[in-house]
């Protein structure tokens, strides 16, 4: 019997695909776990196997086309097995489309006309005013009047054509057109649907810190030094990763999320790293951070940021991670509040290293290297003190930094 291929759901936040390139076309012999079709999900590329073997009888997506998941994309069958049928699914199409015009067509019907004086409801206007209304196609029931009784006056129908010529020049400057039109597609849209659900469901609140970053540029350079090789080069975002992870090992509750009516405590320490690019902000996975050494998780996130950027991300690649880290710190912000990323329950936010003045123990002022660290936590999963608690050992962890080596 032949089979139906339909766009599957990669992610929670998944509600459609969009067609990306056909591996094959009509007619062709497919086997069985061999590459389909590649679709552009949420926020990445994903490659779609064949669920099984046969002919491809027919594509019902084109390249570049929107298909909400679960619906066909393709159908898969004998050489010579008829098509089943898909009828209801575009019948259902043809009617909610159908319905859509049907309710346009009577909004339309019921918007009041602006012409043609005299065709509703008896109105009391002055001669003049009626004048007017007669040379000017004005409809007096859309009049204000200040005479007495509920009458129109001249002066009412004066009034009434400078708001309109107000109105239709300030239409006019408007219409002038904008400088570009983006659509919301792609990343963009699912950035914008993603943030929008955490913000409307994920009651926020927001904890700051501030870290001394001497040791941790110290740990830096030296194994900077040690190790010599400018491509492996340790990076802070990398630091912070290991600091996280261990972080979060000892606070269980951060690296969590919420399903219906459970609070789920994560069993991998899965950290994602926000990379901007310029149609939006994605989110690559390295998994398992807390079994990692600091040479491992630099290389991974490397390879990782780069995929981002030259826009290969797969799926796996942003799936299942566990909380995020968004550092802005290289865009000379001093501190921001990022919102979560769902269906995760914290993140991090990190700003620039600035020097700022210190006091020592003695009395001594001296300039010191302090990072800010801010972290957004989910209400409904973790309390003000958990994040403290949390927020305070990445700030101990970042300034002893080579316990981390042990």
């Amino acid at each position: 019997m032949a089979e139906i291929v339909n766009m599957p759901r990669l992610s929670l936040t998944m509600t459609e695909g969009k067609i990306l390139k056909w591996y094959k076309k009509e007619g062709d012999k497919v086997d069985a776990g061999e590459s389909l079709v590649e679709i552009e999900t949420d926020k990445a590329k994903s490659v779609i196997e064949a669920p099984t073997s046969g002919i491809l009888k027919k594509i019902v997506a084109a390249e570049g086309e929107k298909v909400p998941i679960i619906k066909p994309i393709a159908v898969i069958g004998g050489e010579d097995e008829p098509l089943p049928d898909l009828s209801e699914e575009i019948e259902v199409s043809k009617d909610e489309d159908e319905k859509q015009k049907a309710a346009q067509v009577k909004n339309k019907k019921q918007q009041p006309s602006v012409t043609g004086a005299g065709r509703g409801k008896r109105v009391k206007a002055s001669p003049a005013a009626k004048r007017i209304a007669k040379e000017k196609n004005i409809n007096l029931e859309l009049v204000t009047p200040s005479g007495p009784g509920g009458r129109i006056l001249e002066k009412d129908i004066r009034n009434y054509i400078e708001e309109q010529e107000t109105a239709k020049e300030v239409t006019e400057y408007v219409q002038e057109g904008p400088a570009e039109v983006i659509p919301l597609e792609g990343i963009r849209e699912a950035v914008a649907k993603t943030m929008s659900k955490s913000k409307s469901e994920a009651p926020h609140f927001y904890l700051k810190i501030e870290v001394d970053m001497s040791n941790a540029m110290s740990l830096r350079e030296r194994i900077k030094l040690r190790d010599g090789n400018e491509e492996r080069k340790l990076s802070f975002n990398d630091i912070l990763i290991k600091v996280a992870a261990k972080a979060l090992e000892e606070n269980p509750r951060i690296n969590s999320r919420l399903e219906d009516d459970r609070i789920i405590i994560n069993s991998q320490v899965n950290i994602g790293l926000a990379v901007a690019l310029e149609e939006g902000l994605v989110v690559p996975v390295i998994k398992n951070v807390n079994r990692k050494g600091l040479g491992q998780i630099s290389r991974e996130s490397k390879a990782l940021v780069k995929k981002a950027r030259e826009g290969n991300l797969y799926t796996d690649d942003y799936q299942n991670g566990s909380f995020t880290i968004s550092n802005l710190g290289m865009y000379d912000i001093d501190d921001f509040l990022p919102i979560i990323n769902p269906p995760e329950s914290a993140i991090i936010g990190v700003g620039k290293i600035a020097k700022v003045p210190k006091v020592s123990d003695n009395g001594d002022v001296f300039a010191a290297p302090v990072m800010k660290i801010s972290f957004s936590g989910d209400h409904r999963v973790i309390d003000g003190a958990q994040g403290a608690i949390f927020l305070k050992r990445i700030k101990d962890l970042l300034e002893n930094p080579f316990d981390l080596l042990v």
